[in-house]
C-alpha cells in the first residue's frame, strides 16, 4: 500500500511516469478522488508538520 501511495504522490506532484499514462486514464483516477482545491496547501503543511516532527525527535546532540 505504501508503495502505490508513494507512486501516486510522485506521478502526481512530481510527474515522475506522467507519460506512461494516457491522458484518459489520468482523468479517470482524478474524476474518481479528486484533489480538492487546495491541495497545495494542503501539501505543503503536511511536509512542514512533519519536518517539524523530524525536527523535534533529533537528540540535542544531533548536528543542525
Amino acid at each position: 500500500m505504501v508503495q502505490l501511495v508513494t507512486a501516486g504522490v510522485a506521478l502526481d506532484v512530481l510527474g515522475f511516469a506522467y507519460d506512461e499514462f494516457t491522458e484518459e486514464q489520468r482523468l479517470q483516477v482524478v474524476n474518481a478522488h479528486p484533489r480538492g482545491e487546495d491541495l497545495e496547501e494542503q501539501l505543503i503543511d503536511a511536509f512542514n508538520e512533519g519536518m517539524k516532527r523530524v525536527v523535534a525527535g533529533r537528540p540535542s546532540s544531533a548536528p543542525s
